[in-house]
């Protein structure tokens, strides 16, 4: 008999907030479908604003407090999501805002596992942040009163897995071999020849690149620019992170301008100021 994994529990202290970030390990079942799950809590003295990185996962936020107020890239008008929404794969950062407090589960979904959990094309939430009243039936997208009447974050998980269950039913999976190359990108940190793996697909590379596009929301060099993005920045974040000539060298970059453009073209920001985004943002 398996033993089921507990929740685990980290608390962070930052200058003008404190976090509780609560994690466990999806069951095996959903392992290439669910990256991450999180629970979190946020409190802050006043109205928080930050960008939210990009990432190459799908995030469905369901909010367990007050609404969380979030835009797309270069969006003027903050939505307010009061039931939760799914963001799409976008190759820079969007915005979100609360009052000092939010709560809320957030799911990081593998574009296979948000193609196979919500039906839709990756084009389709590409760029965009869509309310999950709009992605699942009624009956599922009211998750967040359900999952605050519950008494820990063990049985919010446990309540999330069987709503997976229900959806990933019957739903087979999609172009498998596209699944595949999408992890060839992951394993290599996006360093992978993108030519190289069109070739070993077989297909032409505009058939590759549609089929990119519907199942993973992103064609394939950006979608490995953004993989190795995030390497970078999970590198930036270590500890002690290596000088940025060397972390340009050890991801392929030509040089460390290079290094530099790409991390301003997915974050807005420079790699230092990457040091200091949400504890979210860690992966």
């Amino acid at each position: 008999m398996s033993v089921v994994e507990r929740a685990r529990v980290v608390r962070v202290e930052r200058p003008a907030s404190r976090w509780e970030l609560v994690t466990r390990t999806p069951a095996p079942a959903f392992a290439p479908l669910v990256s991450r799950m999180l629970g979190y809590t946020e409190r802050s003295p006043g109205r928080i604003e930050r960008a939210e990185m990009p990432s190459s996962k799908v995030m469905m936020v369901i909010p367990l407090g007050p609404p969380i107020h979030a835009t797309e890239r270069d969006g003027r008008r903050l939505v307010r999501f009061s039931d939760g929404f799914v963001a799409g794969l976008d190759d820079g950062p969007g915005r979100t805002e609360h009052e000092g407090v939010q709560c809320g589960l957030r799911l990081d979904l593998t574009p296979q596992g948000a193609r196979r959990l919500l039906g839709v094309p990756m084009t389709d939430l590409s760029g965009r942040i869509v309310s999950l009243r709009d992605l699942l039936p009624p009956q599922q997208c009211d998750m967040g009163p359900r999952l605050r009447q519950l008494p820990d974050w063990d049985a919010r998980f446990d309540l999330l897995e069987r709503v997976l269950s229900e959806r990933f039913a019957g739903r087979e999976p999609q172009h498998q071999d596209v699944g595949w190359a999408a992890q060839q990108i992951e394993k290599s940190c996006g360093r992978v020849n993108i030519s190289e793996l069109v070739a070993k697909l077989g297909y032409s590379h505009k058939h590759t690149l549609r089929l990119f596009r519907e199942h993973i929301g992103l064609p394939p060099k950006l979608f490995a620019r953004l993989v190795r993005f995030e390497a970078v920045r999970r590198a930036i974040r270590c500890p002690a992170p290596a000088g940025l000539a060397e972390l340009a060298d050890h991801f392929g970059y030509a040089d460390q301008a290079h290094l530099v453009r790409e991390v301003r073209h997915f974050s807005g920001r420079s790699p230092t100021a990457l040091r200091l985004t949400s504890p979210l943002d860690a992966g």
